[in-house]
């Protein structure tokens, strides 16, 4: 049998610098690669993409839209009212997240009745430019205002007739709100 010989293949010094300048861009690019995954990693927990899948929050947010929630929004401020947050859905599994408006906050006084809010002053309605419908229901039933307790917010949703919201589950403690919408898109 005969005997293969090998040919060295002499690399021309442009050649091998070739090389070199390509292994860098790989190394550059697999770092970039791995950085970003492990910053997407870190900011999971703090901001996050949700999908609308109701249209209790008509007008303002329609089904299929989609949303950025900032998680540490009240880690050292409580909520505001007018704040659009998400939720952990009362009385649902853990994994189910409501997104509502803050309509009132602990020690605020609410009122519906006639389809207008009440907030603290009794005697004027609360402005609601970004309501679908006025509700058509009252809220406590007995026509007195509710008292939202300390720790707690009194959340609606926009489509106040179509919303499973705090005039149905009560107020919702603050531990309970998981972030506020900073985006819709």
């Amino acid at each position: 049998m005969g005997t293969v010989k090998r040919r060295q293949v002499k690399l021309t010094r442009r050649v091998r610098q070739q090389i070199w300048r390509l292994l860098r861009v790989f190394v550059i690019l697999l770092g970039l690669f791995i950085g970003l995954r492990l910053l997407s990693w870190a900011l999971g927990p703090v901001v996050k993409c949700y999908s609308v899948r109701s249209d209790a929050m008509a007008p303002t947010l329609t089904r299929g839209d989609r949303l950025i929630a900032y998680h540490l929004a009240y880690r050292n401020k409580s909520p505001q009212r007018g704040d659009i947050v998400l939720l952990n859905a009362p009385h649902q599994s853990p994994k189910m997240v409501f997104v509502k408006r803050i309509i009132a906050v602990g020690g605020d006084q609410v009122l519906i009745t006639d389809g207008k809010v009440y907030v603290n002053d009794l005697d004027i309605p609360i402005s609601e430019p970004y309501i679908e419908n006025p509700p058509n229901y009252e809220f406590p039933a007995d026509g007195k205002s509710f008292v939202v307790p300390e720790g707690h917010v009194f959340v609606l949703g926009d489509n106040r007739n179509n919303s499973n919201d705090s005039h149905l589950f009560g107020p919702v403690a603050e531990k309970d709100v998981v972030g506020k919408v900073i985006a819709i898109f």
